[in-house]
């Protein structure tokens, strides 16, 4: 029936994997963990050892990265639906795994069924407040308009695929970095013209970046999105489903991404300032991320030319 594919990095995922493995215990249908460790140090690892009595446990000695991690725990997967989850979720439902099983047993007419993500509704101290004050504005109010724009802002992290689909798209191994895998398997989807159904079975993200590892992770996120679009051979398709990325191009179509950069400029470190102390309205982090792309891109243009 289901295979739960958890890839793991630097994390004590125990809770999860213990309330999930209660979870299967009630459950008439055969469904399997499978844990996969992508080469922390020794003392993580040791960490999770004791798990292997509650699912398959795979420790890697060398990290593989963030793609081919996934793919690895695919081709280890004994049933024909794939549900995978995130190391550092927590599952607040009691019927979490039961309400997918009712779907899959529905013969849903889709090829992935994505349940989502939310964040702790209590306000985290300053050091957490950039990455909450986002995810909290952006990405769960961006829900709603996913049933109409399915592939648009596609995350990976609590969502159901067919086995069958997924040997045919997959993660895309050149990616190892941090960052918008989950943007390129949702653009494959599109392009094979998988249908996504969205529905309420979230789980928790409360394990938040500081300021300053948001701040960064966003950075390497933005580098890897202008790897991918080159991968891509600069697809229009693909950027439209990046909301920054689309207003990226709109400026430099315009030819006001110079003057994006020279007003901005002065302000670089104020705004960096404020979103480092998670304070200012989340246009400072749009314009931040902005400035991010179209130096990447200037660094780039230095290396060809």
């Amino acid at each position: 029936m289901l295979s739960i594919c958890i890839p793991i990095y630097r994390f004590d995922c125990s809770i999860l994997i213990k309330e999930l493995s209660n979870q299967i215990n009630q459950l008439p249908e055969e469904v399997e963990i499978l844990l996969a460790d992508d080469g922390s140090e020794k003392f993580y690892q040791d960490q999770l050892q004791p798990l292997s009595e509650f699912c398959k446990l795979t420790l890697l000695q060398k990290n593989s990265g963030r793609s081919k991690i996934r793919n690895l725990l695919s081709e280890m997967a004994s049933h024909d639906y794939l549900l995978f989850i995130d190391g550092d979720s927590s599952i607040i439902d009691d019927n979490f795994l039961k309400k997918y099983i009712g779907l899959i047993n529905q013969k849903t007419h889709a090829d992935v069924i994505c349940g989502g993500s939310i964040y702790p509704d209590k306000v985290p101290n300053k050091a957490q407040l950039l990455r909450w004050r986002y995810s909290k504005s952006r990405e769960e109010k961006g829900r709603s308009i996913l049933k109409n724009k399915p592939y648009k802002s596609f995350t990976t992290n609590n969502f159901i695929i067919k086995r069958e689909v997924f040997k045919q798209i997959r993660f895309d191994e050149r990616i190892r970095d941090y960052g918008h895998e989950d943007t390129l398997l949702g653009f494959e989807l599109k392009k094979s013209a998988r249908p996504i159904e969205y529905v309420s079975n979230p789980v928790l993200n409360g394990d938040l970046d500081n300021n300053e590892q948001f701040l960064e992770k966003t950075k390497l996120s933005l580098i890897n999105l202008l790897r991918i679009e080159s991968f891509l051979e600069h697809s229009e398709d693909f950027r439209s489903l990046v909301p920054i990325l689309a207003l990226y191009h709109k400026l430099q179509i315009l030819r006001i991404d110079g003057f994006f950069q020279w007003i901005f400029r002065p302000f670089k470190g104020f705004v960096r300032g404020k979103l480092m102390r998670g304070k200012g309205p989340l246009i400072f982090f749009d314009m931040y991320r902005l400035n991010i792309l179209f130096e990447e891109n200037d660094k780039i243009k230095s290396i060809v030319s």
